[in-house]
């Protein structure tokens, strides 16, 4: 064979190898995004939740938290729904519990922390493989010794 031919044969064999491997991951991105489609996510919004802290016999301050739990299918969206109050139950026990043991004075809301102690009270109130994720919507700390009028003065 002349060296033509062996370079053309080389040239084929490389455009041959850069044209699968340019298809390949634009069909695996396809199928992806329709296994994305396919799984609509499940919501369930849990009403505001208020918890006072409450050290040495009064009330120190509120913690306001607006969760929505993401469900793994509409079977446990369904379960969640019939659940809410017990679900609701759980995580003012399980708030409770942490923020009564936190020290006096601590500053703002650990959020991660939260959210997987409210995860764990969740799958305690409705069962395991339920609960896809707690999305915290919302959360607002408020002392009680700061009244509204001192709080826009101080802004």
């Amino acid at each position: 064979m002349n060296d033509g031919k062996i370079m053309t044969l080389y040239r084929i064999g490389f455009l041959t190898a850069l044209l699968i491997f340019s298809i390949v991951p634009a069909v695996c991105a396809v199928e992806e995004t329709k296994t994305l489609v396919e799984d609509d996510p499940e919501f369930v919004p849990i009403p505001s939740l208020a918890v006072p802290i409450i050290r040495e016999g009064r009330v120190e301050k509120y913690i306001f938290l607006t969760v929505t739990l993401e469900m793994i299918d509409s079977d446990a969206k369904d379960v969640a729904e019939l659940y809410v109050p017990r679900i609701k139950d759980a995580f003012f026990r399980s708030l409770f519990d942490y923020f009564g043991s936190l020290r006096p004075g601590t500053p703002g809301v650990n959020i991660r922390l939260v959210k997987a102690r409210l995860m764990h009270a969740g799958k305690r109130a409705i069962g395991e493989n339920k609960i896809k994720a707690v999305l915290i919507q919302n959360a607002f700390e408020q002392d009680v010794n700061i009244r509204a009028t001192d709080a826009k003065k101080n802004q």
